[in-house]
């Protein structure tokens, strides 16, 4: 199966943007059930980011180059 140039783009956007929105931390006490995920997931990855720039988490430390 050969994909195009247009749809593995289109591709690369979604996931680019399924990143943004999705939570950075593991959540073991989430619903298993897909109504009730559907329900709770878009709040986690938010809560997630805000958390994560409240404690520093995800960034480097100072005086650490990254590469």
């Amino acid at each position: 199966m050969v994909v195009g140039q247009e749809a593995l783009h289109e591709l690369g956007e979604k996931v680019r943007s399924a990143k943004k929105t999705a939570p950075t931390r593991p959540h073991p006490g989430a619903p298993d059930s897909a109504p009730a995920l559907k329900l709770l997931a878009p709040g986690a990855g938010p809560v997630d980011r805000a958390r994560d720039l409240v404690t520093g988490r995800g960034r480097q430390p100072k005086g650490r180059e990254e590469g």
